[in-house]
Formats: structure tokens, C-alpha cells, sequence
């Protein structure tokens, strides 16, 4: 049994430092020659589990304007999936694994809702839940889609 207190112990430490990592987020509408922050989150993740949250949580939250832009997010399986929708049409399906998280790589994309509204998402993992802006890093690395 200590043996096995000791391995794990080991592996924390060798993985991830037996620090937490958050997913960190932002969106932005694009209007025209102006970048609106509507704001971020950031949901903490333990080196214990994949997601401090547990289960399958979900948030969802959206931008007005009858259901013009919806946003889904939360814990599935052993991952953190964002769903981007506007009018009960997927525009985005992204998938983050804990590998993603402790790369500190940034996903950003961008969407255009039904209504031609346009916005952009960014999503990183990061050893603080701090919104200061992220290191520079090429898109979509360590994002999946669904097929």
C-alpha cells in the first residue's frame, strides 16, 4: 500500500506538480474595426480528477437577441467541450483534454451566428485562474473536433 501512495505521489509530482490547472476563457464580439470583450471564466481542474466540478457539468449561457448566439460548456467524459450554437445551429464543437491544459497552448476561433453577429472565443489552460492575456501560441493546437 505505500508503495502505491508513493507511486502515485511519484507520477503528481512528475505530471503536473501536484498543482491545480484551470481552463481559462474569453469571448469577443467583433464589431466592425472594434474588439468588445464580453468577458471570461476559468473552471478549476485538479490533479486528482480531470475537473474539480465532477460528474458531467455543464454551464451554458447566452447573448441576447433570441437565443442569437449560445455557449455550452462543461465537463463530458474526460474532457472540457465547448459548444457554440445561435438558433439551434452547432457553429462549434471543441474538446479540450487535460494533455491540452498542461501544454498552456490557446485555441481561439471564431464564429458567425445566424443574425451575422461575429465573435471570437479563446481557451487555454493555465496554473492560475488569472485573465491577464495569454502567451502567444499557434490556434487550435491540442483542440478536437468532432468528426
Amino acid at each position: 500500500m505505500i508503495a502505491i501512495a508513493l507511486s502515485t505521489s511519484l507520477a503528481c509530482a512528475l505530471l503536473t506538480g501536484c498543482a491545480d490547472i484551470y481552463i481559462v476563457s474569453e469571448t469577443v464580439e467583433l464589431r466592425e474595426d472594434m474588439r468588445v470583450p464580453l468577458g471570461g471564466g476559468c473552471s478549476q481542474v485538479l490533479h486528482g480528477g480531470l475537473f474539480a466540478s465532477g460528474g458531467n457539468a455543464v454551464s451554458s449561457g447566452s447573448a441576447g437577441r433570441d437565443n442569437d448566439l449560445k455557449v455550452d460548456e462543461g465537463e463530458r467524459g474526460d474532457s472540457y467541450v465547448v459548444v457554440v450554437s445561435s438558433e439551434d445551429e452547432v457553429l462549434e464543437h471543441r474538446s479540450y483534454d487535460r494533455s491540452f491544459l498542461l501544454s498552456h497552448k490557446v485555441d481561439t476561433f471564431q464564429v458567425t451566428t445566424a443574425r451575422g453577429r461575429r465573435f471570437e472565443f479563446s481557451y487555454r489552460g493555465s496554473r492560475e485562474c488569472d485573465f491577464s492575456p495569454p502567451p502567444a501560441s499557434p490556434a487550435d493546437a491540442g483542440a478536437t473536433r468532432p468528426d
